[in-house]
């Protein structure tokens, strides 16, 4: 029998990959890629000394990534 995973992955992943080649791939995007891109890729400057954080109850995990890396202190 085929595994499904190890059928799959090879698919996922090229997609992902595409995917957030966003600036270049010619498929569609929303905010939410812009923000991982940027949680894998990005770095909060360091010539901040906090981070203001509104609606922190609305955070999602991808946005507590960011915060979190930024080792700043968040209010």
């Amino acid at each position: 029998p085929i595994n499904a995973r190890a059928a799959c992955v090879p698919m996922v992943s090229s997609f992902i990959y595409r995917l957030m080649e966003f600036e270049d791939s010619g498929l569609p995007f929303t905010h939410d890629i812009y923000l991982k891109a940027f949680a894998q890729r990005g770095k909060i400057s360091s010539n901040f000394d906090y981070l203001i954080v509104d609606e922190a109850q609305d955070l999602n995990p991808v946005l507590i990534d960011i915060v979190t890396k930024s080792r700043r202190p968040a209010m």
